[in-house]
């Protein structure tokens, strides 16, 4: 091999120290140290050997690498500059006194970075997928606004079709279906007794509240029996339900046609009143004076359109009993003291839902008044 000139030393770009005169580092530590080659070569110059001894290390040869990673010279690490990378990539023997180039690597170019030319598709992708959202949101947004605008125009088949479906009674009655939901059967609508009061009770003078009970006086001079008094009970929709009372008759007039009487699916509204009745009267010339009844309207048949639907004898005496008047559908039914009386059907009036009481020339005592719905 050649020896370069000794005026000309050859430094290692990536350690510092000199390179053997065929241009290989020999320094173990150095990356571009390759044990291979160093064995490959005739012998080691003096001055070669004395840069070993400095450097106080062994060569160490690397067994964990293969022997294609042993004859693979890796490249400087990125950090170095261009001016460090000095060492050829293959063994270069000087010719005479010629000088070995300092460099075969070209200068970076600060220009060449492709940065930006990867961020530029990224966002006009960004944008592209922002406007596509916008579009879809405006599409939406129009969609539900004609939707909204359309479900805003009457139906005039559903109206046509409800007012087709709208039974008139003898008196002027309403829709024969209620559109709202029946609450459970046994559902606690309406209550009045010690406990609870009779606040919200309003009727004529003959009514008054003493103890936590209500009482009629039995000053009444109306002889139809329609309500003296209403109940403030919601019923509004509810069509099913039933009526209790607790009464006491304490006293009477022995006079033709005293009684009292339940009010079922009332209509204020109309004058007269209009509704039914259920309860107790007595007619001094029958032999069973005292009879329970269902009337519609009035208990006369002289006034009012008043009808007498059903009735039974019954003498209730001085004694309290609970009367259960219940309404369903277009059946009504009387029932005292758990056993049932009477009995009717009638088409009139199915919606109306004003409850109350009645009194004529009788004195009565009431403990407590509940509805429920059926």
């Amino acid at each position: 091999m050649r020896q370069s000139s000794p005026d000309l030393p050859l430094f290692c770009g990536q350690c510092g120290h000199r390179l053997h005169s065929s241009g290989v580092c020999i320094n173990p530590n150095c990356p571009l140290y390759n044990q291979r080659i160093v064995d490959q070569l005739d012998q080691l110059v003096p001055s070669d050997m004395s840069t070993v001894i400095q450097s106080n290390q062994t060569p160490t040869p690397l067994s964990a690498q293969s022997e294609r990673e042993q004859t693979a010279i890796p490249p400087p690490p990125p950090a170095m500059g261009w001016q460090g990378a000095m060492a050829p990539t293959t063994p270069v023997v000087p010719r005479g006194d010629q000088h070995t180039p300092s460099s075969t690597l070209p200068p970076p170019s600060a220009a060449a970075s492709p940065a930006p030319a990867r961020q530029r598709p990224s966002c006009g992708l960004s944008i592209g997928l922002i406007v596509l959202l916008s579009l879809l949101l405006a599409i939406s947004l129009i969609f539900n606004f004609i939707k909204v605008g359309g479900g805003t125009q009457p139906n005039t088949s559903t109206s046509s079709n409800v007012q087709a479906g709208t039974t008139q009674g003898s008196q002027g009655q309403g829709s024969t279906a209620s559109s709202t939901t029946q609450p459970a059967p046994g559902t606690m609508l309406c209550q009045a007794d010690a406990a609870h009061g009779w606040k919200g009770w309003s009727g004529s003078s003959d009514w008054k509240v003493l103890n936590g009970q209500l009482l009629n006086d039995g000053t009444n001079d109306d002889d139809s029996l329609q309500p003296t008094i209403g109940a403030p009970c919601s019923l509004d929709g509810i069509t099913n339900y039933a009526v209790e009372v607790a009464i006491q008759i304490i006293s009477l007039n022995d006079a033709y046609n005293d009684g009292f009487g339940i009010t079922v699916r009332g209509d204020p509204t109309q004058n007269p009143w209009r509704g039914y009745i259920a309860g107790i009267t007595y007619r001094e010339f029958n032999n069973t004076p005292y009879q329970a009844l269902i009337a519609a309207n009035s208990r006369s048949s002289f006034s009012t359109n008043g009808q007498i639907l059903a009735t039974v004898p019954f003498n209730p005496g001085n004694h309290s009993h609970l009367y259960r008047v219940e309404v369903k559908a277009n059946s009504l039914k009387l029932l005292i003291d758990g056993g049932q009386e009477l009995a009717v059907t009638d088409n009139r009036y199915l919606t109306t839902t004003q409850v109350g009481l009645s009194c004529f020339g009788f004195q009565l005592i009431i403990t407590s008044f509940k509805v429920t719905s059926l």
